[in-house]
């Protein structure tokens, strides 16, 4: 297989500087307007991010992987193994992890020009200038999609997944189109990148082992006989490390949480407690709409151009590639799309794409460089005007360009009523000494560092589903571990009702509303068992608590914070929750939406009374 070859005069020296220029304004201005994204939207935060970030905490204090320093044993509850271990490490070096999760998103998209550019250089025959002006042109496309800057202030793995599925794609079309087999040098970055995907999510390690196979077909399908036994053994090598990583990561998994799947997977998927029905092929929709508004157009794109540019042969080289991060996206066609804002799965994958893009957008620019050129860098311009979301904030950011660009540093947000109540119960000094009982299991535990049971069961072995209870003995188990307070959305039991059917409570708007519009994680779930939790959950704080505070949260829903009669923390709990400047939902639509008013549980005591 045959290298593209470059049939025209060499570029000057004037075009090549003048790339690298535009190149790098290109990649720095991308850069400040994503930062200045994050100021903008630094109050978005996504609860989950922080269930990895309590686990790294406790991971940099010398606990291990708990969810809770007083848990008897490690849980397999976070979404990221490399992700977690970048934010232990950053804790351990005394940076917050939030603001070190969205500084790594933004050295990884930075660099991927670069690590684009030295992919493409020998395959293409284009200068590196050339290269580095096409990897700059990824990243501002790349940037003009909403969900990128969504992703990248989320703190979650997403940014870290797609930047190692960006660099992965481009080694893997570097290596399946060169004349030469791969050197010591493209060994060792392609391994590298497998065992870096392969502990980035589950899915990664079926993404590389694709990879492998998709390169190889692409070499054998332009080799020859002769070439053969090297391309083997060179596969044989990836191949052999790249089971030596995953068996070692399973291994692991195993001696030290005793099972290969994260409790997301029982909770989620095969849930022995809730049940997990529903349909054949829940991520239908997400799937669907991101293969039609990315995928397509991407791949339409690049195979145009590539034709356009005489590549044609070659196309059958860059489908091979390409084969593995189609198939894994299509595999999401029967996951359960949780969280899945964004095309959060999807997103990581169609990077490979844009890849491609690029790729053939160098092969385009290698035939006619100046109108080439020209006509693109006045389209990524316009793109950038006209395109890019929120253009008139950042128009008027400009007037202050380093103070938007550093807006998002060290910034915790108090705009999200789990962020206000974690920060509350923080404020009470007690720590793992309280324990306190809830469904979101980011913030609040994060902040406050109590105690927390995770009624859903993503951070509780016991509760995740893994092994089957019934909802009364699900909450003899909550009962039994005696929470401090609890956190709920629901309002509490009617006095002297004992049934959800005599109880209008139950059929408040707010519970009828969680019951009819579940969200993604538990729509799959038994309707019924589901609402005998919720009944229980209202009778427990009816019965065994009074009223601390309330934050309201949106669309009239409103966190409220329980506190236990008999709690030896209670009298600290309530004095701190009551006299809370964070706190307060006097919208006039609560008790309308829950009937039994969550307020009205304040004892006469209580330092802020009631606003109706």
């Amino acid at each position: 297989m045959s290298e593209v070859t470059n049939e025209h005069q060499p570029a000057t020296p004037l075009l090549l500087t003048m790339l690298v220029a535009a190149s790098l304004v290109q990649i720095g201005g991308t850069l400040w307007l994503l930062m200045v994204e994050l100021s903008l939207d630094r109050d978005r935060v996504v609860d989950d991010a922080y269930i990895t970030y309590t686990y790294a905490r406790h991971w940099a204090e010398g606990f291990g992987i708990r969810y809770n320093i007083l848990d008897a044993g490690p849980t397999d509850g976070g979404s990221s193994f490399l992700h977690m271990a970048f934010a232990k490490e950053a804790i351990a070096a005394g940076f917050e992890p939030l603001t070190a999760t969205k500084a790594m998103g933004l050295v990884l998209l930075g660099s991927l020009p670069f690590v684009l550019a030295l992919g493409f250089w020998r395959v293409s025959r284009v200068p590196f200038a050339g290269c580095l002006f096409a990897g700059s042109l990824f990243l501002a496309v790349l940037a003009l999609f909403p969900e990128t800057v969504r992703h990248l202030n989320n703190g979650m793995e997403t940014i870290l997944f797609a930047s190692l599925c960006a660099s992965l794609c481009a080694w893997a079309l570097h290596y399946s189109l060169r004349e030469t087999p791969a050197g010591v040098i493209g060994l060792i970055s392609g391994a590298a990148l497998l065992a870096a995907v392969t502990l980035t999510r589950p899915e990664g390690m079926i993404l590389a082992a694709g990879v492998i196979g998709a390169v190889s077909c692409a070499r054998f399908a332009g080799g020859t006989f002769d070439t053969w036994r090297t391309e083997i053994r060179t596969f044989a090598i990836l191949a052999v490390w790249l089971a030596a990583v995953a068996g070692t990561y399973l291994y692991w998994k195993i001696s030290y949480f005793g099972d290969i799947f994260p409790n997301a997977y029982w909770v989620k998927s095969d849930n022995a407690i809730y049940g997990s029905g529903g349909p054949a092929l829940p991520g239908f929709k997400d799937v669907t709409l991101s293969s039609i508004l990315r995928w397509m157009p991407l791949v339409t794109a690049a195979c145009v151009l590539l034709w356009v540019a005489g590549f044609g042969r070659r196309i059958l080289a860059v489908a091979f590639v390409l084969a593995p991060f189609a198939v894994v996206h299509l595999a999401y066609l029967r996951a359960i799309h949780e969280v899945a804002g964004g095309f959060r799965y999807a997103f990581p994958l169609y990077t490979a794409a844009l890849v491609a893009l690029g790729f053939a957008f160098l092969m385009v620019w290698n035939r006619r460089r100046w109108t080439g050129t020209a006509s693109v860098a006045a389209v990524a311009m316009v793109l950038v005007l006209i395109v890019v979301p929120h253009n008139t904030r950042l128009f008027k950011s400009a007037a202050k360009p380093v103070h938007w660009a550093t807006g998002w540093v060290n910034y915790v947000t108090e705009a999200t009523s789990h962020a206000r109540a974690g920060l509350d119960l923080k404020d009470t000094g007690l720590g793992s000494e309280a324990t306190v009982l809830l469904t979101a299991a980011g913030l609040i535990p994060y902040h406050s560092r109590m105690t927390t049971i995770d009624q859903i069961g993503l951070n509780n072995d016991t509760l995740s589903g893994k092994t089957a209870m019934s909802i009364a003995e699900v909450w003899d188990y909550i009962e039994g571990r005696n929470p401090d307070a609890i956190v709920s959305f629901l309002p509490p039991a009617t006095p002297g009702v004992e049934s959800p059917d005599a109880d209008p409570a139950f059929a408040a708007p707010i519970v009828a509303q969680s019951l009819d519009h579940l969200n993604d994680l538990v729509k799959n779930w038994n309707r019924e068992k589901l609402a005998d939790s919720y009944w229980r959950e209202m009778v427990w704080v009816r019965d065994n608590t009074e009223f601390g505070a309330c934050y309201y949260h949106n669309y009239g829903w409103v966190l409220s914070v329980y506190v236990r009669k008999d709690s030896p923390h209670r009298d600290k709990l309530l004095d701190t929750l009551r006299n809370s400047k964070r706190s307060g939902c006097d919208e006039p639509g609560v008790a309308e939406d829950y009937i039994n008013d969550p307020r009205l549980m304040a004892s006469a005591a209580a330092a802020k009374p009631v606003v109706q």
